[in-house]
Order: C-alpha cells, then structure tokens, then sequence
C-alpha cells in the first residue's frame, strides 16, 4: 500500500491522491445526475449554539490572503518564507492590510473561545464540496492568525501571543474533531501544526518569561492513548461517502439511461462491496481505540487482499479506464467479436488515440474474467490508499502534542536553572508534566539527548535511530541565552 499524503504547515502541497478520489466520485456523480450575521465582537450568548453558515463562515472569507503581489510578499515575509522586500516596506504594508482586517479577526476569535465554530453535518455528502471551500478557508484564516500573533511577540506582547496561537490550536482541534470525513481531519491537523510550530517558535525567543510558559504548558492537553474521533470519521466516510456513491452507481448502472460507455453493471457487485467496506472500516475503527504498537497491521500492509487487487495493480489507472468517455468502433467491434468467440483482427497504429482507448477496454476485459467485482474493488481500494494512513497521522498528531509540552518543560527549566536538564525523568521535568511524556509509537517516553540538543520520536517504524531527522520525528533545542 502506497503511503498517502502528509500533512505539512503549508496544508494542501500534497492533496493528490484525495482530489483523485474526490474528482472520480464528482464525475461518477456528474453523470447520476444526466449526463450572515454582523460582525461586531458581542459577548457570548447565554446558552451555547452551533453557528453554521452565518458569522464564521463570512468572517474566514473576509480574511482571505491578499491578492496584492507586493503585499503577498510582505505576507509571505512574516511567515519567514524567502522575498525580496525590503523589511521595513513589508512590514508597512502588513500592518495597513492587518488593520483592515481587525474587525473579522476580533470576530474568529470570539467563536473560537466561545465553542461556536463547528461544521454542521448537513455539509457532509460526497456531492458538495463547498466544504473543501470552507476548510482551506478556516486554514488561511490560521495564517493570519499566525502573522498577528508574531507581530505581538516582536512588540514584547508575549503572552498576547500566546493566547492567538492557543486558539489556532483550539481551532484545529474543532475541526479534528468534526464527525466530518477523512479530509475534515488533513485540515485539522494542519492547523494543529501550524499552532505546534508557533508555540515551539515563541517559547524559542529570548523575551518570554517563565510564566508565560507555564500559561503555554498549561494551555495543552495532554493527548489519549486512542482517538475516538477518527473512529467517528470512519463511520462517515462509510455512512456518508462510500455507500452512497456505491448505491448511485449501482442504480444508474441499471437504468435504461445508463451513461456510461462500460458495462459498469458487469463490474460491480452492490452486495460484496459493501460488505467489503464494511469490513475495512470495522477495523479502522477496532485500531483507533488501541495504541499503534497493537495495531492490526493487514490496514496497512494487506488491504489489497481484501478487495484481490494484485500488489502492482495500479488503481487509478483502472479508474481512468473505467470512466473512458469514448468508445472507438474498431473497440465495439472486437466486443461483438469476443462475443461470438471469435478473435479480434484490429489493425491500429499504436499512437492513435482509438488505440490507446482500446488498449483500455482489452485491459478491462482480461481484468474482468478475474475480478468480477472490479468496480466496487478499485473504489474501496482508492479510499484504503487513504483511511490506513489515518491512524498513522493520529498517532503522529497526538505524538507532537507531547513533543511540544516536553518541549515547553525543557525550555522552562532551562529558563529557571541555566541549564538543560539531564533527563526528562529528573523532578523538575516530572513536577510539570506530571510524567514523563509518551512516545506514542512505542508506548514509551520520548527520548531526549541534552548532548545532542533534541528531542524526539521514534516514529512509525517503533525503531529508535538515534534522532535522525530522516526517520525519527526530531525537535530541536533552541540557543537561549543565560536567563
């Protein structure tokens, strides 16, 4: 099984193999288908409520990244990302479009404290992806975020800053958290990153004091040994995404008005596919309340053995196949032939594109005789490349939460004594992390090298390499000077 996207603090730089398998559902459904609020800041309501589609929603848009060249470069400036402007510009610049944006930014902030940014589960079908719109929305609005709270912490303003970037993490965590699909929770990791990163950067700066760390370390929970989030998220990438789709296809496979060039109703057994998947997800589910150790390791390693996919199979290329457009007659004509047992006599150069889409349909065919259900197979085989990875980004999200509190530990003992300490066993790191944090890939404590000046994770491979950054997950110790 391939491995499927990461995340990374720029969100969205590796969607692909996600966008392929949304971009087929949209075509198979394409083809189903006939082929505000104001934005003052107001003190919280009473009784809690679920703000939908209204104010947050129209306050993200309202956020939205400049469009400006010279003043994405400024943008991108405070983000540390490499321009060409010169400082004092940039941060001109900024300042002006951040001012413009002070009513917005003082409305997320608001719904994020009060816990009334959640995304409504009318949203959730594999039709609508205005969803996608909304979270790569709440994801810029992160970065924002980001730019405002750094400024603070130029301006000395640090515990203001810590403040912004605990509610860019409390914002990923809602978002995480969601009973969305698998795609909800890439975002909200994303944000969680970028919320990690901003909170190792501040307690780095030479300015912050120690009490504005202990208010960082009070500020991050201390994560549990499963997720049973992400199971909620496999039911509805079931419940809510593949049955659906499966049971569409199925009908309008079997309509007189079939638009499909394939026989797709040749290709797909409802009953099998969805027993399949539901097989698979069933013990997506029995992995997430377990520790990854325990894991059941046929998600990861055997899935294809549930649908007979060979190892080399490539499923996106069947796909491809399968929703062909065109359907040359040389091709019609060989299927009538196979029909009545006879052989094909097709004489087609092999650039030619009736060629090419020939070549498909034999592929098909000799697939076919081996894989009666080779619809329903390719289909929950795309959404397995995705939902095995799911645990290990689980673990991974969970893992970095207890690398960044150990971090903040770290600092503020070396804030408090001059120095680092030996281990992250001694009583001045235990008396703030109540233990020494676990390692959520070995179910162990993080190991940590005051030599070396990092700490780190041995990863999914639960194989300790000493903090190499290729195959541990590593932190590095910031230079601070004596306190």
């Amino acid at each position: 099984m391939t491995r499927a996207m990461r995340i990374y603090l720029s969100c969205g730089s590796r969607r692909g193999r996600y966008g392929v398998i949304l971009g087929s559902l949209a075509i198979l459904a394409t083809l189903a288908r006939g082929a505000e609020v104001e934005l003052a800041d107001r003190p919280p309501a009473a009784a809690p409520v679920v703000v939908e589609s209204g104010s947050w929603t129209q306050t993200v848009a309202l956020l939205q990244l400049p469009d400006d060249d010279v003043l994405r470069e400024a943008f991108n400036q405070a983000r540390n990302l490499s321009t060409n402007m010169p400082v004092g510009e940039a941060r001109a610049r900024l300042d002006q479009w951040l001012a413009s944006k002070s009513a917005p930014l003082a409305q997320m902030t608001h719904l994020i404290r009060a816990d009334k940014i959640e995304l409504p589960a009318s949203m959730w079908h594999y039709k609508n992806h205005d969803y996608l719109t909304m979270l790569r929305q709440l994801v810029d609005g992160s970065r924002v975020m980001v730019i405002v709270a750094r400024g603070q912490a130029e301006r000395g303003a640090y515990a203001e800053a810590v403040r912004q970037f605990d509610d860019i993490f409390k914002l990923g965590c809602l978002i995480t958290t969601a009973h969305g699909p698998i795609v909800t929770r890439y975002y909200g990791i994303a944000v969680q990153s970028i919320a990690h990163t901003g909170l190792r950067w501040l307690a780095s700066q030479d300015g912050v004091s120690a009490q504005v760390l202990e208010e960082m370390l009070r500020n991050l929970p201390v994560p549990g040994i499963g997720d049973p989030d992400l199971a909620q998220t496999y039911r509805t990438e079931l419940d809510v995404f593949m049955v659906p789709a499966v049971m569409e296809i199925a009908a309008l496979a079997s309509s007189p008005t079939n638009p499909f060039t394939y026989h797709i109703s040749n290709m797909l057994d409802v009953s099998n596919t969805l027993a399949t998947a539901a097989t698979y997800f069933h013990r997506c589910e029995q992995n997430t309340v377990g520790t990854w150790p325990g894991r059941d390791r046929k998600i990861g390693d055997d899935a294809n053995s549930l649908v007979g996919l060979a190892p080399g199979d490539d499923v996106f290329e069947i796909m491809s196949a399968l929703l062909s457009t065109s359907e040359p007659k040389p091709a019609r004509r060989w299927r009538r032939l196979q029909r009545l047992g006879m052989m094909p006599l097709l004489t087609l150069s092999r650039s030619s594109e009736v060629a090419e889409v020939t070549r498909q349909w034999l592929y098909l065919e000799r697939y076919r005789k081996t894989h009666p259900n080779l619809l329903g197979n390719v289909l929950i085989a795309q959404v397995m490349s995705l939902e095995s990875e799911q645990l290990r980004i689980s673990v991974e999200r969970r893992t970095h939460v207890n690398l960044t509190r150990a971090y903040l530990a770290l600092v503020l003992v070396r804030r408090r004594t001059g120095s680092w300490p030996a281990s992250l066993s001694e009583p001045a790191v235990t008396d703030l992390l109540g233990q020494p944090p676990i390692d959520l890939f070995s179910m162990r404590p993080l190991r940590y090298s005051r030599e070396k000046g990092m700490l780190w994770s041995v990863g999914d491979n639960e194989v300790d390499d000493g903090g190499d950054s290729k195959k541990d997950i590593v932190i590095r110790l910031p230079e601070l000077e004596a306190p």
